[in-house]
């Protein structure tokens, strides 16, 4: 973890696979959910709507968080 107000190369590597996993998992949930799904009938531009901002979340929390994960820890 990095410290507060700062990112690390592993924070992005991290938030990358948030931005890859969110509009997987949403995907696998549509075509669960869904009689006859076929890929035709995907949103792509939804899904890297969902995967953006995902990843930029997962980035967001972590620039907020100090190096013990607390979300606008102690500054120090």
């Amino acid at each position: 973890m990095s410290n507060l107000f700062s990112l690390g190369k592993s924070d992005f590597i991290k938030g990358l696979i948030v931005a890859i996993l969110a509009p997987t998992l949403t995907t696998l949930a549509s075509i669960l959910n869904t009689p006859g799904f076929t890929f035709d009938t995907l949103d792509w531009f939804s899904l890297l709507k969902i995967g953006f901002i995902a990843g930029l979340s997962y980035l967001a929390k972590n620039f907020f968080s100090d190096s013990n994960g607390k979300v606008l820890g102690r500054i120090g």
